[in-house]
């Protein structure tokens, strides 16, 4: 992959004086950034102009000397271009000096990790909440203050601020979250001599998440929930019954499908959670799953196999955009369903308690606990891939009389 950092010899622009230094301008993500050359005459800008001047010549010919040098330095960077990297060994080659560690702000620490590692947006706009935190709890911090005391008082600052804004403490989960996004920064810093040592020496504490599943009779009750044609709750309550005839797929997973996921007799697709380790799971359809997805607006054609069966995502939509759309989606139906909830009389639940609702359903079919935890990418994803890869159709077998059965059933 290309870097899009560019190097031009420029008379500069950034002095007041009528005799002025030529440099390089460096260009990357279209912020330029100048750089000395190994000469101090200083040219007016008609002699700069004028390349038949000797003393121009002599000026232009260590300016270009650099530029060769700054080009090369671009190529090996490639795709890995960062400008702290370029200025130490451009120092190095041009100045024949160690180049002294340059203190990284914040957005440029981000910006060099997010291109390494090439993180989902998710991913990254979990890093930027965390280092907004650390900005909130001390606002000159510098990735080079992260220590095991700093940490810690971070810990105390945000349970401190979370319970003056939202009258409860910060769940220890939560916590965990942004400080596991900090500890892949700091350890990122590390590689690049920003940082000594870990702060994070010792584990992150989390707590066991409660999976609520929802009461069979209540769930019976949303199922046969007739909503008015062509409102929220409609919207609402066809994809939930999606979700749950999908064998509790969350709507990250439904809104991806595209025609090639639609086999004869199963739906085939990566998990988008845990697709970094290739868990495929295919899952049987059954009568009302096909019925579902058309009357969810959803188009099946064999002949593009490339579309996506739902009208929300396009080809050309960026990541980015993707993840604003799925967000926009699911809030839509998360308060569809909670509007259909207040009209029953019934606890509110969300798209992620159909899933577990699934799994109580299969539980009590006879597949086991571990499978299920196994199937929701519960415990790593490791495990997640060994059970995909091996029991996965067996067990998603049961279940294919059982959605039938708890969505054809009548009151």
């Amino acid at each position: 992959m290309q870097n899009n950092a560019t190097v031009k010899i420029v008379w500069d622009s950034q002095s007041k004086s009528e005799k002025r230094a030529v440099r390089l301008r460096i260009t990357f993500n279209r912020v330029p950034r100048y750089k000395a050359i190994p000469c101090d005459t200083l040219l007016t800008k008609e002699e700069f102009n004028n390349t038949n001047l000797k003393k121009t010549k002599e000026v232009l010919k260590e300016a270009k000397r650099a530029e060769e040098c700054a080009m090369q330095i671009c190529e090996e960077l490639g795709a890995n271009f960062t400008m702290p990297e370029f200025n130490r060994l451009y120092d190095e080659r041009i100045w024949n000096k160690m180049h002294e560690p340059e203190v990284w702000d914040w957005d440029a620490l981000l910006d060099a990790y997010f291109k390494r590692k090439e993180l989902k947006p998710n991913t990254c706009d979990s890093c930027r909440a965390a280092v907004r935190w650390v900005l909130r709890y001390q606002p000159s911090a510098r990735i080079s203050d992260m220590s095991e005391g700093f940490i810690e008082g971070l810990k105390a600052y945000m349970k401190r601020t979370h319970m003056k804004k939202c009258g409860e403490e910060m769940s220890v989960n939560t916590i965990a979250m942004y400080f596991r996004a900090l500890k892949a920064i700091c350890n990122y810093a590390i590689t690049l001599g920003q940082l000594t040592e870990n702060p994070f020496k010792k584990p992150i504490p989390t707590a066991l998440r409660q999976k609520r599943a929802i009461p069979l009779d209540e769930w019976l009750r949303f199922v046969h929930f007739v909503p008015e044609e062509g409102s929220r709750m409609e919207f609402a309550h066809k994809f939930a019954l999606l979700s749950f005839a999908m064998s509790g797929a969350n709507m990250a997973d439904i809104l991806a499908l595209k025609n090639r996921n639609i086999l004869k007799d199963r739906i085939s697709f990566t998990r988008q959670k845990t697709e970094r380790v290739d868990s495929n799971v295919a899952i049987p359809i059954a009568d009302s799953t096909r019925e579902l997805i058309v009357g969810n607006g959803g188009v099946l054609n064999p002949d593009k196999p490339n579309a996506y069966v739902f009208p929300f995502y396009r080809a050309d939509m960026s990541e980015k955009t993707l993840k604003n759309t799925r967000s926009r989606i699911l809030k839509k139906i998360n308060k569809g369903i909670h509007e259909i909830c207040d009209s029953l009389g019934m606890e509110p639940f969300t798209t992620y308690n159909i899933r577990h609702t699934y799994v109580s359903l299969m539980i009590s079919k006879g597949a086991t606990a571990e499978q299920m935890m196994s199937l929701l990418g519960h415990k790593n994803v490791e495990t997640t891939k060994i059970y995909f890869n091996t029991v996965t159709n067996q067990v998603l077998d049961v279940a294919s009389n059982l959605i039938d059965d708890v969505l054809g059933r009548t009151e």
